[in-house]
């Protein structure tokens, strides 16, 4: 994802977006050579040097802290895992040349070299008019991609260590109007995969129209305390903002145990 932050947390926990999967991580080789460039960061840091002493606190920090990380994975290693020319034409083509599928298939390898959390978005569900002929577009590029993800996640022996969550703000209304659906959170469905979950099984139900639930509704909060209980999160930890507001995953709710194994 591009567009999302840290939120109150730490500069450290911000996210590295990638905005096209594949091409990866660009501007990695200095374009002056690495001897020009490493003389470059010498000065620009003996510039800085008198302000940071001035000015020490944690917006500083984590500026400097950016430019550190930065200079870090250019010399990492661990680069190779955004790489997607080291994949199999055949490998590729199974999750799709699409942005989503590519983006699937980076995840994969991303967290295969050890990344604990990754998030791949598609858009255009907004589906407000022309619904069957945008989703005619859409649907086959996600429905590509997932279950390519599942299919080489299980071959590979992952799935079980890898919990896939495919999710949404909010649903759609069940009636169409003017060739289009409006918005409803009043009740919409997600996915869980692989991390303990139950195979083929369906937590909850709807009424006929799936206008709302009728049985085992699940709120947004328990939603997340599920994921973070499978993901071996702290639940009960308080994170506290700098406005005092205190914080935890799912906000009390309790992980739903039904739908693990």
């Amino acid at each position: 994802r591009s567009d999302q932050g840290n939120g109150f947390f730490p500069s450290k926990f911000a996210p590295l977006a990638v905005g096209d999967p594949a091409k990866g991580i660009g501007n990695i080789v200095p374009k002056t050579g690495r001897k020009v460039f490493n003389k470059r960061v010498d000065l620009m840091n003996n510039l800085d040097q008198s302000f940071r002493e001035k000015f020490n606190n944690k917006n500083i920090q984590a500026y400097n802290g950016f430019y550190d990380d930065a200079l870090k994975l250019m010399d990492s290693k661990e680069l190779k895992a955004f790489d997607l020319r080291l994949e199999s034409k055949e490998m590729r083509e199974a999750y799709g040349s699409s942005k989503l599928g590519q983006g699937c298939l980076l995840a994969r390898r991303l967290v295969s070299s050890g990344v604990r959390y990754v998030e791949v978005s598609q858009g255009g569900w907004d589906f407000h008019k022309d619904l069957p002929d945008e989703i005619a577009d859409i649907a086959p590029i996600f429905d590509k991609a997932y279950a390519a993800l599942i299919t080489d996640l299980v071959q590979r022996g992952m799935l079980d260590d890898t919990l896939v969550v495919v999710s949404t703000e909010f649903g759609r209304k069940p009636k169409i109007i003017d060739n289009g659906r409006g918005h409803h959170p009043l009740c919409f469905s997600t996915v869980l995969a692989g991390g303990g979950i139950k195979q083929g099984f369906v937590y909850g139900a709807s009424d006929d129209q799936g206008y709302k639930p009728i049985a085992d509704a699940m709120s947004i909060q328990a939603f997340h305390a599920t994921i973070g209980w499978a993901a071996g999160l702290p639940l009960d930890k308080v994170v506290t903002t700098e406005t005092g507001r205190p914080f935890t995953i799912g906000k009390g709710a309790k992980p739903v145990m039904g739908v693990f194994a």
